[in-house]
């Protein structure tokens, strides 16, 4: 609970920076998420964001970001079946979470900008296992890794941005590398 709290509080002074400069975005964004253990296959990523732009250069984000579903492959669930002497049918994790951060904006002109992100993301994971005869089970944990991300930004309107990064996450103790685009919504 208390946890919660100092989310929300952060949550709200960020989303009150630089009120004299009445601009941000809503963004929504998804992509492949890759994590750096090979012996589970590819997630598909999602990103809802709320950010407010302090200046043409800076902005700070606040998200709900999923990772996604990361199943194990057949040849990790040979090797637990061996290690435990029973079947393991599946096994996979999921990790969601938020993330706050701040974003630096390099316009190059009008229309095209590149960006860097950097921040830190707060993350819940559930590992789900299978066992044939036993059925299923899962265990959660959470923490809290830093982010970081870069890309570029197209905005063919004022009130649209459409962008392509690449992102990379520490959680679960692993990396996991996203390639996404996305579309903000500017106000």
């Amino acid at each position: 609970m208390k946890r919660i709290s100092h989310l929300a509080c952060t949550i709200a002074l960020i989303m009150t920076a630089g009120a004299a400069h009445a601009s941000g975005y809503i963004g929504l964004e998804a992509g492949s998420s890759t994590p750096e253990e090979d012996s589970f296959g590819k997630g598909s990523e999602f990103r809802l964001t709320g950010a407010k732009q302090v200046n043409e250069n800076f902005a700070f984000e606040a998200s709900y970001t999923s990772l996604g579903k990361f199943d194990a492959d057949k040849e990790t669930l040979a090797f637990i079946s061996a290690e435990i002497g029973e079947t393991v049918s599946g096994a996979s994790v999921k990790i969601n979470g938020i993330e706050l951060g701040g974003v630096l904006i390099a316009p190059l002109n009008e229309k095209f900008a590149l960006y860097g992100r950097l921040g830190l993301y707060l993350w819940n994971s559930e590992v789900s296992v299978t066992v044939d005869g036993f059925g299923t089970g899962s265990d959660k944990d959470s923490g809290n890794d830093p982010f970081f991300g870069i890309g570029a930004m197209i905005t063919p309107t004022e009130k649209v941005s459409l962008k392509f990064g690449y992102s990379k996450y520490q959680a679960f103790d692993a990396d996991t590398d996203v390639i996404s685009g996305g579309l903000n919504f500017n106000f």
